[in-house]
């Protein structure tokens, strides 16, 4: 077992699997001297790319200028699990929790979001790999199996298709000995290559004529003035100013399935950022690897 194991790290590499894909573009000039531009989006993941698109698409005269410090999807946006979902309140549960009046308007959106990425991806012939799969919400202690009835209640009263799994079913999806049900649900979302997806982006954008620039971290923003005072009066737009949304209490809910008592990725509800830039909607899934001990299902945390 040793040597085996022994074989399989020498092979390794700590660098998220998703850069492991041929057709990496060039890496974009660095930005130098003065600059001047209509619009500058800062950052080269899904939200700043489909921002460029976006702003591009409503006025093709704009001249525009995308900053990023490394590559495309080089940060968070490239180091993610590769979820894609429609939800923008982090999970059912919690959003019925936090803003029970405004659900259906969140649903709309989100689903609205959903459907908007997929079609994008469509029409500019992006494989992103999106695989619209559902996931599987698993109980591994007696006790999660009553909330997985209560999840699957809340699910099919918002128009969700799901269904619960007894333990053979479960285990016939996947063949794991701790799992005793689940709960699948087909609608909402799947996978998406993340890296695949910023690349594909970052080509639709530069078919539209936006100007991708390299800024490595060793320069400081402060010497670029002109980006400076375009960056400061572009962010009064939604699509920019949402981004800096503190996080909430690095505890997670409950509610999301993920199984994790660290959780501190929370998704807002940002409809502005789903109208002007199509988020997708990835999640990073923080500390989902690294908690030890489930925490209940769907007991939200308030």
């Amino acid at each position: 077992m040793s040597a085996l194991a022994d074989w399989g790290l020498a092979r390794a590499a700590p660098r998220p699997v998703w850069w492991d894909q041929p057709g990496a573009p060039p890496v974009a000039p660095a930005l130098a001297g003065a600059a001047r531009a209509d619009l500058v989006v800062v950052g080269g993941g899904p939200t700043g790319l489909w921002a460029a698109i976006t702003a591009k698409d409503e006025d093709p005269g704009r001249n525009m200028v995308l900053l990023e410090a490394n590559t495309v999807a080089y940060g968070a946006s490239g180091r993610n699990g590769g979820f894609i979902s429609d939800s923008l309140t982090h999970g059912l549960a919690h959003g019925v929790v936090t803003w029970p009046g405004e659900m259906p308007a969140l649903l709309r959106l989100g689903r609205a979001n959903l459907a908007e990425t997929t079609d994008f991806l469509d029409k500019e012939r992006i494989d992103a790999r999106l695989r619209l799969c559902g996931k599987s919400v698993v109980a591994t202690l007696p006790h999660h199996l009553a909330a997985l009835e209560r999840a699957c209640r809340l699910h099919e009263a918002y128009g969700e298709d799901v269904s619960l799994l007894d333990q053979d079913e479960a285990r016939g999806d996947v063949g794991s000995p701790t799992y005793l049900g689940a709960l699948r649900v087909r609608s909402g979302g799947g996978l998406v290559d993340p890296v695949a997806l910023c690349r594909g982006l970052a080509r639709a954008a530069d078919e539209r004529g936006c100007a991708g620039t390299n800024t490595p971290r060793r320069r400081r923003w402060s010497r670029y003035r002109a980006a400076s005072r375009c960056a400061r009066r572009v962010a009064r737009s939604p699509a920019l100013r949402s981004c800096w949304r503190p996080t909430p209490s690095p505890r997670c809910c409950g509610g999301c399935g993920c199984g994790c008592c660290r959780c501190t990725t929370m998704c807002w509800p940002q409809a502005a950022v789903v109208r002007r830039a199509r988020v997708a909607g990835l999640a990073a899934g923080a500390g989902g690897d690294r908690c030890r001990q489930p925490v209940p299902l769907l007991q939200p945390y308030r």
